[in-house]
């Protein structure tokens, strides 16, 4: 994804940045599921009550559907971006990343 901001916005564009700016996920939980079904409804509650608990899911990626070549080391997970927002008003994206015990 980097790579290809970089190529869309240029490079100039990123040199302005702090160093801080480029910092994409500094808050990371990991969930490790029982089975492909759990991953699923674990992923379907968080969209579905994310924002009702103060962390909207703003992003999903989910590796599953991924072909073997595009899947590095086959590794597979459902990742979950979300906005935790403080008192404050400051505002930070997280990932969950949900797994399948045997991809763990």
């Amino acid at each position: 994804e980097y790579k290809l901001e970089l190529e869309t916005r240029g490079a100039a564009y990123h040199e302005k940045l702090p160093l801080s700016g480029m910092v994409l996920d500094p808050l990371r939980a990991s969930v490790v599921c029982q089975s492909p079904r759990q991953v699923v409804a674990y992923a379907k509650w968080l969209i579905e009550n994310g924002k009702r608990h103060g962390m909207p899911v703003v992003r999903l990626k989910n590796k599953f559907g991924l072909h073997d070549s595009s899947a590095y080391d086959g590794y597979r997970d459902v990742m979950l971006s979300v906005v935790f927002t403080g008192g404050l008003g400051l505002r930070i994206i997280g990932e969950i990343q949900i797994h399948e015990h045997r991809m763990h």
